[in-house]
């Protein structure tokens, strides 16, 4: 294992449950921002793995959603969640328009969980 890769192990294994968050949700997005990359490069077989990752993600992403604490926003965060999912396994199939989709709808919610974490772990 290469001196990043035993870094970044090491970071995941180590992580508090919002860091762990945070680092699925720029996994997620750094993956549909790729997979959009090699299907602008034409590279459609290429793109698959990582928007099909991406999709994985946010899969587990709203299976760890708690509508018992928060049930409106639980709620239309698993409809976007769905809705990303969606245009992800169409993106995996070489469709630029669905990657495109997928992080038009997905940006927003990733920096914006992003921030909230920053800012919380600077209030600690």
């Amino acid at each position: 294992m290469n001196a990043y890769r035993a870094y970044r192990q090491t970071q995941v294994e180590t992580a508090s449950p919002e860091r762990t968050l945070a680092l699925l949700v720029e996994g997620a997005l750094s993956r549909i921002r790729k997979g959009i990359t090699l299907l602008e490069q034409g590279k459609r077989a290429d793109a698959a793995g990582p928007l099909t990752r991406a999709a994985d993600i946010i899969m587990e992403l709203e299976r760890t959603l708690r509508p018992d604490v928060a049930p409106d926003l639980c709620r239309d965060l698993a409809n976007l969640y769905q809705f990303v999912t969606f245009r992800l396994t169409r993106a995996a199939t070489g469709d630029l328009k669905a990657a495109r989709d997928a992080e038009v709808a997905f940006a927003p919610i990733a920096e914006g969980f992003i921030g909230a974490i920053e800012k919380t772990k600077a209030g600690r």
